[in-house]
C-alpha cells in the first residue's frame, strides 16, 4: 500500500472533526455530492475533482493535474456503477490554482452537476461539508482497488480577505494527502470553495472561494462534436451542432463562427442562435466542389531566391521532346547539361530546355513565372484528397473573441473508394531527399598512418554536429566566434567559418550544413563540397529558436524548434507543408534519426510519455511510447529509426514495443550513422588500471554485441569519485562522447573538457578476426512494415568466419518463405486483419552454431 510522505503540500483532504454533526446537512445534498465528485489519477498522483455541467466539465486544482494534458477521473468508485473516464484539461491558471476539465465523449454519459453558490453569507462556524480522497487510493478495502469517497463535515474558522475581498476559506481541519480540487458544500448544497491547502499538523485547512471560481469560469467553453460523413456526401451541406457552456451568469448574446479547412478564401458562416441560449447550429460544405483542372505543387528556385506555388500541367521540351509537368519529379539547369528526373527516377541530360512561363498559383492569386530562367524545379506530388477536414469554431462577445475550439470531419470512404484511393497511392511520387543510407566510399588514411589522432582545438566546442554521412564533424567555438569543419578522414580542418555569432545553432546533412542565427531571424545554408555560404533566408516561425537538427545522411527536412517546431525543406528553406504537427514544445528533449525521417522526443519537466514522430512523404505519423517521471529522460532512434535508444541501456522497436536484452541494462546507448548498428557504454572496474571504457559494437537487427572495444583510456573516470560521475552523469543525461563511422573505419571519443578529439583506425570485421572467434551474426536491417496487398523483400546479410550459411523459417505469416540464399519474400494479403506479423528466421553456419533472427511488421493500408 503506498505511504504519503509528512512533507506532501497540497494535494490534501479535509478531515472534520467526529464531534460536529450534520444535522443541517440533507441526504440529497450528501449523494449529490458524492456522485459529482470524482478522483483523479495523474501518473502516479491522486486528487479530487467535482462536475459543475452536466456536458463533463470538472473542476480541481492547477497543480493536481500539473503539466498533464489528459487525466483519468473515476465516478462512483467502489460502487456497482463505477466508471473511469479520459479528461483533457482544457483550461488552467497556475495562479488561481484551478483547473477545467472536460470528459471526452462526454455526450455519451449523463454527469451530476453541482451548483456554484454565492459567498456573502459565509460566516465564521458555519458548518460546511467537503467531498474527495483522502490518501488516493491508500484506503481501499482491496489493494489496486479505488477507495469509497470520504465526506467530512466542518465549520468554518475564518475568512481571509485581502482590501475587502475574500481570497481563502479557512476551516478547522487536519491536513492529508489525496484531496485538493475537491468540493466544499453550503447546507443547500451549493459548492462554496474548493478544498486547496492547509498547513500540515495544525487544523489549519484553506479552501479557494466561489467568486474566485466564477472568475475563472467567466469565458464560455465550446464543445462540437467531430461528424463523420459518407466521402460521396463531402461536397454536400452539412449541420454542425456547437455547444457553449456558460458557467457564470448569462452575458450578452455570442456570435459564433465556424470556418472550414485552412483555406482562406472560406468565409466563416454565422450560426444560428436555439431558443436554449448554450446551443448553435451552422450549415457548412466540407469540401467545396473543385474547380476544372488539377494545380500541380511545385518549388522553384532561381538565382536571386525561391518560391514555391501551384501550377497547372503543362509541357517541357527536352531537345525537342516533349515531357508533361505531372511526369516529372524534378528539373535542373546548369552551364554543363539540363536534366530531367522522371517520376519513376529515369534522368534525361540534354542541351535545349524550354519550360516557357508557368502560371503560379498563390492560393487564388495568379502570377507567370518565366521558368526558363529557374535553376532547379521541383514538382512534388499532387496530395490525395485527406480524410480528415479541419474547422474551427469562434465565439465572440460585443464584437471579441471570448471561446475557440477545434475539430474534424471525417470522410468515410466505400470499399470501391478505398481502392480507387490506394491504387493512387502505389502510383510513383515524388519523396523527400534521403531514405535509404548509402555510405561514401573511402577510409581514414591518417597521417604517417597512424593509428590514432588527436584533433586539438584552441578552446572548448560549445556545440557540434555531425554531417555529411558521418565525414564531417563541425564545431562551434564560441570563444573564437567561429566553426570548425574536421574531416574524420584525414583527422584535420577541412574548413573554417569565421564570425559566427555566439547564440548560433548548427545542423549537418548529407551534403549541406545549415547556420541559424536566432537573435537575426536568419539561417544559412553552407555546401559541405565547396564550404562556400549558398544561400540565407528568414527563419519560420514564432518566438526564439532554440535548437536546429538534421539527419547527417540526409538531404533534409531541416527541424527547427520555437515556440512551434517546423520543418524546413533543404532546397528552398521554406517550411514544408504537412500533415501534421509535431508534438514537441520549447522545452522538450529532441532527438532525430540520421536519415532525418523520425524524431524523438518528451517534454522535461513532470511526468509524461515519449512522442516518435515519422516523416513520410510529406504526412508525419505519431506514436507514444513508455512513461518517466525522472529527471533523465531522452530517447534517440537508430540511424533509420528501427530502434530507439533509451537511457539506462532501455531500447524500444519502430512499432513502438518495449524490447529486454539484459546485456545492454546500465549501459548508455548511442546510434552510429549506419543504421546497422549502435554503440553500447559501460565502465569495468580493473584492479591495474582503475576503470576501464568497454564501447561495444551492437547490431539493431538482434541487438546483439558484436564486438567490444576496451581501452580508450581517455574516457575511463581516473583519481576520484567526482571523476567518475563526471563521465558517468554526461553519458547517462545523453551527451555523445563516442561515435563509430563504419564506412570509413573510424571509432571517436570525445573528453569532457570539449577541447580535443581522439580518432582511431577501426576495422570491424579485422577487428573480429584477431578475436579467432567463431563470429555469426546478422548484418542488414530487417524491415519495420508490410504494406497490405504488396510483395515483401528483404535479403537477409550475415557476417560468418565459417561460412555454410543456411537459412529456416521457424515461424511466420501465411505466405512467408525464405530461399537458401537468405531472400524472405511474402506477398501480403490485401485483405489481413492482423495488425502486426512476426517471423523468426534460423541461421546457421559450418560451425554448427545457429541465432535467431526475429522480425516485427507493423501491417500497414
Amino acid at each position: 500500500m503506498r505511504r504519503f510522505p509528512l512533507s506532501v503540500s497540497l494535494t490534501a483532504v479535509l478531515l472534520w472533526s467526529s464531534t460536529l454533526a450534520a444535522q443541517d446537512l440533507k441526504p440529497e445534498t450528501i449523494r449529490r455530492g458524492k456522485r459529482a465528485t470524482a478522483l483523479v489519477v495523474q501518473g502516479k498522483g491522486f486528487g479530487s475533482a467535482f462536475c459543475i455541467d452536466p456536458a463533463g466539465f470538472f473542476i480541481t486544482n492547477q497543480h493536481v493535474v500539473g503539466k498533464s494534458d489528459t487525466v483519468r477521473l473515476v465516478l462512483n468508485t467502489a460502487e456497482a456503477d463505477e466508471k473511469t473516464f479520459e479528461a483533457e484539461v482544457v483550461r488552467s491558471d497556475k495562479t488561481a490554482d484551478l483547473a477545467l476539465l472536460r470528459i471526452k465523449d462526454a455526450e455519451k454519459h449523463q454527469f451530476t452537476a453541482l451548483e456554484i453558490g454565492g459567498v456573502d453569507e459565509l460566516i465564521e462556524t458555519q458548518q460546511l461539508v467537503a467531498f474527495g480522497y483522502p490518501f488516493g487510493t491508500a484506503l481501499a478495502v482491496k489493494e489496486k482497488k479505488y477507495p469509497s469517497i470520504s465526506v467530512n463535515v466542518g465549520r468554518v474558522t475564518a475568512l481571509r480577505k485581502t482590501k475587502g475581498k475574500l481570497q481563502r476559506i479557512q476551516l478547522d481541519a487536519q491536513l492529508n494527502p489525496g484531496n485538493s480540487g475537491g468540493p466544499v458544500l453550503n447546507s443547500a448544497g451549493k459548492v462554496v470553495g474548493i478544498v486547496r491547502s492547509g498547513v500540515l499538523r495544525s487544523g489549519v485547512n484553506f479552501a479557494i472561494p466561489a467568486t474566485l471560481l466564477d472568475s475563472f469560469l467567466a469565458k464560455p467553453e465550446l464543445t462540437v462534436a467531430s461528424p463523420t460523413v459518407p466521402f460521396k456526401d463531402r461536397h454536400e451541406p452539412l449541420e454542425l451542432t456547437i455547444r457553449a457552456a456558460r458557467f457564470s451568469k448569462a452575458g450578452p448574446q455570442l456570435d459564433v463562427e465556424v470556418a472550414v479547412g485552412n483555406a482562406k478564401a472560406i468565409a466563416p458562416f454565422v450560426a444560428a442562435r436555439t431558443e436554449d441560449a448554450e446551443t448553435y447550429r451552422v450549415s457548412i460544405v466540407p469540401v467545396p466542389r473543385p474547380k476544372a483542372g488539377v494545380l500541380l505543387p511545385i518549388a522553384i528556385t532561381f538565382s536571386g531566391g525561391s518560391v514555391r506555388c501551384q501550377t497547372p500541367d503543362g509541357d517541357v521540351v527536352l531537345d525537342g521532346k516533349k515531357y508533361r509537368l505531372s511526369n516529372i519529379s524534378r528539373i535542373e539547369r546548369n552551364d554543363k547539361a539540363n536534366v530531367v528526373v522522371l517520376k519513376d527516377g529515369k534522368q534525361i541530360s540534354g542541351k535545349k530546355l524550354s519550360v516557357g512561363k508557368l502560371q503560379a498559383d498563390f492560393g487564388g492569386y495568379i502570377l507567370p513565372l518565366d521558368a526558363d530562367r529557374a535553376s532547379t524545379i521541383v514538382i512534388y506530388r499532387v496530395k490525395p484528397e485527406s480524410d480528415k477536414i479541419a474547422f474551427r469554431v469562434v465565439a465572440k462577445q460585443d464584437g471579441k473573441v471570448v471561446a475557440t475550439a477545434s475539430g474534424v470531419i471525417s470522410l468515410k470512404r466505400s470499399a470501391a473508394e478505398i481502392a480507387k484511393a490506394a491504387n493512387a497511392a502505389a502510383r510513383p511520387e515524388v519523396k523527400l531527399p534521403g531514405g535509404i543510407y548509402q555510405p561514401p566510399k573511402g577510409a581514414s588514411s591518417f597521417e604517417d598512418g597512424a593509428a590514432k589522432v588527436i584533433y586539438q582545438m584552441p578552446h572548448a566546442y560549445t556545440r557540434y554536429t555531425i554531417a555529411g554521412r558521418g565525414r564531417y564533424f563541425v564545431f562551434h567555438l564560441k570563444e573564437d566566434k567561429k566553426l570548425l569543419i574536421m574531416d574524420v578522414l584525414t583527422g584535420k580542418t577541412a574548413a573554417e567559418i569565421p564570425g559566427v555569432m555566439d547564440d548560433a545553432l548548427i545542423a549537418g546533412s548529407a551534403e549541406k550544413l545549415v547556420i541559424v542565427l536566432p537573435g537575426q531571424k536568419l539561417m544559412q545554408r553552407w555546401s559541405l563540397k565547396t564550404f562556400k555560404r549558398e544561400k540565407v533566408a528568414q527563419l519560420p516561425g514564432l518566438g526564439t529558436t532554440l535548437r536546429a537538427l538534421m539527419g547527417a545522411n540526409s538531404r533534409g527536412p531541416l527541424f527547427l524548434g520555437a515556440e512551434q517546431a517546423t520543418l524546413v525543406d533543404l532546397e528552398t528553406l521554406k517550411p514544408l507543408d504537412v500533415t501534421k504537427q509535431l508534438h514537441v514544445g520549447p522545452k522538450s528533449a529532441v532527438r532525430m534519426s540520421y536519415d532525418g525521417r523520425t524524431i524523438a522526443a518528451i517534454y522535461t519537466g513532470g511526468g509524461g510519455s515519449y512522442s516518435l514522430m515519422r516523416l513520410r512523404g510529406n504526412t508525419i505519423t505519431t506514436g507514444k511510447f513508455g512513461f518517466t517521471g525522472n529527471a533523465v529522460r531522452w530517447a534517440w532512434p537508430t540511424a533509420d529509426g528501427s530502434l530507439i535508444t533509451m537511457p539506462g541501456g532501455g531500447l524500444y522497436d519502430a512499432n513502438l514495443n518495449l524490447l529486454s536484452a539484459k546485456w545492454l541494462s546500465g549501459s548508455t546507448l548511442f546510434p552510429t550513422v549506419d543504421p546497422r548498428y549502435f554503440i553500447s557504454v559501460r565502465y569495468a572496474a580493473d584492479k591495474t588500471r582503475g576503470y576501464v571504457t568497454h564501447a561495444a559494437i551492437c547490431t539493431t537487427a538482434d541487438r546483439r554485441i558484436v564486438h567490444t572495444y576496451v581501452g580508450m583510456e581517455e574516457m575511463a573516470p581516473h583519481g576520484n569519485t567526482n571523476s567518475r560521475n563526471g563521465i558517468s552523469r554526461s553519458l547517462h543525461w545523453g551527451s555523445t562522447h563516442f561515435h563509430y563511422i563504419p564506412w570509413a573505419n573510424v571509432l571517436i571519443s570525445m573528453p569532457l573538457d570539449k577541447k580535443q578529439i581522439v580518432l582511431r583506425r577501426f576495422d570491424l570485421m579485422k577487428s573480429l578476426e584477431a578475436t579467432g572467434i567463431d563470429y555469426l551474426f546478422v548484418d542488414s536491417v530487417p524491415p519495420t512494415e508490410a504494406i497490405k496487398g504488396r510483395a515483401l523483400s528483404y535479403q537477409i546479410a550475415v557476417k560468418s568466419k565459417r561460412g555454410g550459411l543456411k537459412y529456416k523459417l521457424e515461424s511466420g505469416p501465411k505466405g512467408m518463405s525464405v530461399s537458401s540464399s537468405g531472400l524472405l519474400t511474402w506477398n501480403v494479403p490485401p485483405d489481413l486483419v492482423e495488425k502486426t506479423a512476426q517471423a523468426i528466421i534460423t541461421v546457421a553456419d559450418a560451425s554448427g552454431q545457429d541465432i535467431f533472427h526475429s522480425i516485427q511488421m507493423a501491417v500497414r493500408e
